[in-house]
């Protein structure tokens, strides 16, 4: 998963204000929101520079107090205050920089603008619900839960009752099955061995991480545990060794997250390559071994964001569904291609009374910004998953719901 990180350019956006305004400390320490934040957006001028003493004081503050429910509802209320007065989405974006190069690079900001900005831009001009809402869906825990009506939709359950049945323990004699589960491998095709292994971006260990300031702070031959992802040999030895040590793999689950970390720079075609090319690195080593997969938040681009349908055309998510559904095909039946094109989830029988119910976790991932503009059931998936294990049930089928 994503973290908080990335949110800290898009919340932290300054607003136009006039001409005469002197400039405040800025100390979210001790914030009491209500008045200080309104304080804030009358105090601060339009266009800032990087250099300036309010700049220093705000990341100050970011840095000892890290990304926070109140930065959030401040940031989202500045953003808001700026669109009204009506500044267009490049001046945005410039504003979007500034805050964003108090932790990144400049590059890595540039990135950011070109990844994300476009999309965030949108959504938060349409959305129409408070910034505690907003924030309370953002940031989970950190934030107190605000009940927002717009999240409330209803799903029909089936109308059949059955009575509950205890279940019985299996018996030792029972034949089991070996299972194997592999999940977030990351695979980056641009690690290399001895790059900077301790840069100052997000992910490192690759040529442009810049040369390593000691021995010790080079990529290590089979990967790194400091920011750095997993490099080719490796994910091709780990499946050589399984393959080797464990041929009597009845079928495996396979929960995606197959992109590498590097979020600020990936485009839609660099990650269906990735996709592409870690599918023929599982069928080459399981080629008699059924294999059921799922979704992960970084097989898109931008990660988390996996539209709705009311998403304009220039946005909608079917570039990559598509894909999945044509690299999919080689393990699933026929039949499941409808659901893995509208929404990358499926059921299949496995053997006699046993299925598997791959769901896309996407749709209620909490940094997926589309859900603030309508979170209403997407893809329609949470009533089509009733409807299966209703089925399966009628059935006397065992279940195992697989996801990311």
């Amino acid at each position: 998963m994503i973290t908080r990180q990335w949110l800290v350019p898009f919340l932290l956006i300054i607003a136009p204000g006039t001409s005469g305004f002197t400039l405040r400390d800025v100390d979210i320490t001790n914030w009491n929101y209500g008045k200080d934040s309104v304080d804030l957006i009358e105090g601060i001028p339009g266009s800032l520079d990087p250099s300036s003493p309010v700049v220093g004081r705000l990341r100050r503050s970011i840095l000892d107090v890290g990304f926070s429910c109140t930065i959030c509802e401040i940031g989202v209320n500045l953003l808001r205050v700026h669109t009204n007065a009506g500044l267009t989405d490049e001046e945005v974006m410039g504003q979007i920089k500034v805050f964003c190069m108090l932790q990144l690079s400049a590059e890595v900001c540039d990135g950011v603008n070109r990844v994300f900005a476009p999309e965030v831009i949108y959504i938060l001009k349409r959305v129409k619900t408070t910034s505690s809402q907003i924030c309370g869906m953002i940031m989970g825990d950190a934030c107190n839960y605000v009940d927002n009506p717009s999240h409330d939709w209803k799903i029909s359950l089936p109308p059949i009752k059955k009575p509950l049945q205890a279940s019985e323990m299996a018996k030792p004699e029972v034949k089991t099955l070996k299972v194997l589960h592999i999940s977030d491998t990351h695979y980056d095709p641009l690690y290399e061995e001895g790059a900077n292994a301790d840069c100052g971006d997000p992910l490192c260990c690759r040529a442009s991480s810049g040369r390593p300031a000691s021995p010790g702070a080079g990529a290590g031959k089979w990967g790194d545990y400091r920011k750095c992802d997993t490099p080719k040999r490796t994910l091709d030895h780990m499946l050589q060794h399984i393959q080797e040590t464990h041929p009597d793999i009845a079928y495996i689950i396979w929960t995606g997250d197959l992109p590498p970390h590097d979020s600020w720079n990936q485009t839609r075609e660099e990650n269906l390559d990735n996709l592409r090319a870690t599918v023929a690195e599982m069928t080459e080593a399981f080629p008699n071994v059924s294999i059921f997969p799922a979704l992960g938040n970084h097989e898109s681009a931008p990660v988390n964001s996996f539209p709705t349908k009311y998403a304009p055309s220039e946005y909608n998510i079917f570039w990559l569904y598509d894909e999945l559904d044509k690299q999919w095909q080689r393990w699933l039946p026929r039949g499941a291609s409808g659901t893995v094109k509208r929404g990358a989830f499926y059921s299949v029988l496995v053997r006699p009374a046993f299925r598997i119910i791959s769901v896309n976790t996407n749709y209620c991932n909490d940094k997926n910004f589309w859900l603030l503009i309508n979170s209403t059931d997407p893809a329609d998936e949470l009533q089509w998953l009733i409807d299966e294990l209703q089925g399966a049930e009628n059935r006397s089928e065992k279940v195992h719901i697989i996801g990311h």
